[in-house]
């Protein structure tokens, strides 16, 4: 008795805490789920960076002193040369986004209109 009670002990160890007896089920994260949060973590650490050099520039600099110091400016033009490469690659999803769905809506309007059946399972529109 002594030597089964201790087998049970020891091959309930082993088994992880979520799947013994009572023990809580986790949800699963879905990996749209994970992106999103991965994403949502770049914008706030991007949108903090932004105000803590915000924030520097205003308190360390006054209005005419950035004009005459050269490193400020290529930072400040460096900042602004990401901005508008991030804001390209944005719009350009966009435009690709919408011309992707254009497309295949035409697509699925051209196959009904021969006829064809099961035609939403041939073309699918991406999330």
């Amino acid at each position: 008795m002594y030597a089964e009670n201790l087998y049970q002990l020891k091959e309930r160890r082993k088994t992880p805490i979520n799947l013994r007896d009572g023990g809580e089920q986790k949800s699963e994260i879905s990996s749209d789920d994970y992106y999103r949060d991965i994403r949502s973590r770049v914008v706030l650490v991007w949108v903090l960076c932004n105000v803590i050099l915000v924030m520097t520039i205003t308190q360390i600099w006054k209005a005419d002193a950035i004009h005459s110091n050269t490193y400020l400016a290529f930072i400040l033009w460096c900042v602004f040369g990401f901005a508008i490469v991030r804001f390209g690659g944005s719009l350009a999803f966009l435009l690709h986004l919408c011309v992707r769905r254009i497309v295949v809506t035409f697509h699925k309007w051209q196959l009904r209109r021969s006829g064809d059946e099961g035609v939403d399972s041939f073309v699918t529109i991406p999330n």
